[in-house]
């Protein structure tokens, strides 16, 4: 499994912040652990991995145009 799956939403939010970790890479990360165990939990019915990849990118450009102060505390964390 990433190591990204398994921090807190808390960390990622920091490692985004800080250039540590791209949200784009984050999500990727929590994609592709989806896409590996939803054959045997069923639990994904529709998935919207395209619109996250999209706002991703969206939350690394904003990111990158008006750096961290003023965005929300769990800008580009993936829920």
């Amino acid at each position: 499994m990433d190591p990204l799956c398994l921090k807190s939403a808390v960390d990622l939010a920091a490692m985004i912040r800080e250039r540590r970790a791209r949200s784009r890479e984050v999500v990727e990360a929590h994609i592709h652990h989806a896409e590996r165990v939803n054959p045997a939990l069923h639990a994904v019915v529709r998935d919207r991995y395209g619109a996250a990849r999209a706002e991703a990118d969206a939350a690394d450009a904003r990111l990158a145009s008006e750096g961290p102060d003023g965005l929300p505390v769990f800008h580009g964390v993936p829920c």
